[in-house]
């Protein structure tokens, strides 16, 4: 390191420095070369930070006093000299390298440098006001000032003074102060590497901590966390390496149980379900669909998961509400994907259960208790699935394999979700499977005969005649009631290997006339009533 150039410039005055063109540009260079050197020696840093407290007298006071004149300089107005301007920031950004090199993950540095955080806030509102988060010229400056900002907040240890003022800055940015919330306003850049350092920011301050996580799911956090989750579908698009800090960030949530309390935050009573609270459905479910997945590698009684039982209830509420008014709802598709990916949600939690009571394993308390409230005959979901599997037979009727080509085709935004069918009759087939209870609930709701009816093959719903056999079995084993309902059901016709519904030969008619009545154990063809 070239202690002496620093010690020059750091002694400069800096209200001479940020008036001269020239003084900036001088001083900036010195500051970005000793920046590049300490990124390139970081084992020497902190040899390096004692030479320079020796050479230079007051060295962090000095660098204080150098933001706080940066401060002054870089406050909009209306007269700027477009070269002065330029300086400044120039000056502002070789300060912040320097800075943000020097303090990552050195404690005694950090808080040497911890006087330094309400300049450097005051300078990134400055540098993202009015016109300037739009501004190119203030992109890197921006990223610069995120990354230092990160440095000196975040916790390098679990120690009291360090999370201490890492607690004491959260609060600052969330206490509602247009000009104290830098999160917000970082948020809003519309350069890369401004989000990147602004997500990977609060991904430190959330890591480890449930009263940090407590603090920003408030009124003034939702609007941070809205903004990253309206975000992800895009960033998962483009495979941006955004995505995999913006799906940490929420992980922090999944891991201290506190996901629930978060898809609450994320409602609006004006709306069955927010875009943000649909993205949060798509992590958990992607989550859930891991076989390393939190909920089940976690030893904890982790419970919050079954907000998604209430979840999927209040989706199918206004489904079928909105359904059999018979006018059109620009909400409804996005109620049909909230339906389908709580429905693979609990499918997995459903699957995760039975799989651990198959191979003896011990049951995870989290797990069961989310199955149990699933199957509870009054909190549950087999009503509200039977229900919506109904009105959704209706509503999106069969498409039969002759049919397939001159169907009439379903209108653009119902695409996506025409495969729902599917996923609720999987999600009976899964709780029904050795659970008489579930059988006898279903066959309350008069759910058999329905589910036996979509064991016809339909263009629409891939697999959904698979997923019906597979509940049908499960609904009629060890269930004499239930295989009561089927005997007393009389065969149309026989399903052809293409799914077409044939009518039923001559020789099995005169037999089944002659049969009085159909007994339990006679045979049926599933689908053909």
């Amino acid at each position: 390191m070239d202690a002496e150039a620093l010690k020059r410039a750091l002694e400069t005055s800096p209200e001479d420095v940020i008036g001269s063109e020239d003084r900036c540009h001088s001083v900036s260079a010195v500051l970005d070369g000793q920046a590049r050197w300490l990124a390139l020696n970081l084992d020497q840093r902190r040899e390096a930070a004692d030479t320079l407290s020796a050479e230079v007298d007051d060295f962090w006071t000095r660098l204080g006093h150098f933001w706080t004149v940066i401060e002054r300089g870089l406050a909009p107005r209306a007269n700027d000299d477009p070269a002065v301007e330029l300086a400044g920031i120039q000056l502002a950004t070789a300060l912040a390298k320097f800075e943000r090199n020097l303090i990552a993950g050195i404690q005694d540095h950090q808080y040497q440098a911890l006087n330094h955080e309400p300049c450097v806030r005051r300078i990134i509102f400055n540098i993202t006001t009015f016109t300037r988060i739009e501004d190119s010229r203030f992109f890197t400056l921006q990223a610069i000032m995120a990354q230092l900002l990160s440095n000196l907040i975040s916790p390098i240890s679990a120690n009291d003074q360090s999370n201490d003022f890492t607690n004491k800055s959260l609060s600052t940015y969330l206490s509602g102060a247009r000009e104290d919330d830098n999160v917000v306003r970082l948020l809003d850049s519309q350069d890369t590497k401004v989000i990147e350092s602004t997500l990977r920011m609060l991904d430190n301050l959330l890591r480890n901590s449930r009263g940090r996580q407590e603090k920003v799911l408030t009124l003034e956090g939702r609007s941070w966390l809205s903004k990253i989750l309206g975000r992800m579908d895009a960033w998962h698009d483009m495979e941006d390496s955004r995505f995999a800090l913006g799906n940490s960030i929420f992980a922090h949530f999944l891991r201290n149980d506190s996901t629930g309390q978060l898809y609450d935050l994320l409602s609006d009573t004006t709306e069955p379900m927010t875009p943000s609270q649909g993205t949060l459905l798509k992590l958990i479910d992607a989550d859930l669909a891991s076989r390393s997945a939190f909920l089940f590698t976690n030893p904890s009684p982790q419970t919050s998961l079954t907000f998604l039982v209430r979840s999927f209830r209040d989706l199918a509420r206004y489904a079928l509400i909105s359904m059999q008014s018979g006018q059109d709802d620009a909400r409804l598709p996005k109620v049909f994907e909230g339906l389908i990916l709580v429905a693979e949600a609990l499918s997995s939690v459903g699957l995760k259960s039975q799989e651990r009571k198959d191979s003896n394993e011990a049951p995870i308390a989290a797990v069961d208790a989310i199955v149990i409230q699933m199957k509870d005959s009054e909190q549950g979901v087999i009503g509200s699935l039977i229900n919506l599997l109904r009105q959704l037979d209706s509503f999106l009727p069969r498409v039969k394999p002759a049919q397939a080509q001159t169907a009439a085709s379903l209108p653009d935004e119902l695409r996506p979700v025409s495969n729902i069918k599917r996923n609720l009759a999987r999600l009976i087939g899964i709780l029904s499977f050795d659970d008489t209870t579930v059988g006898n609930q279903v066959r309350q709701y008069e759910g058999v005969q329905l589910l036996l009816s979509m064991t016809e093959v339909d263009e629409s719903n891939p697999y959904l005649r698979e997923h019906a056999l597979f509940a049908v079995r499960n609904l009629m084993k060890n269930n004499p009631a239930n295989q009561a309902v089927i005997a007393e059901m009389d065969p149309v016709g026989i399903i052809s290997e293409s799914g077409e519904l044939l009518p039923l030969p001559e020789r099995l008619r005169r037999q089944r006339q002659a049969e009085a009545p159909y007994g339990t154990n006679g045979s049926y063809n599933a689908g053909n009533h």
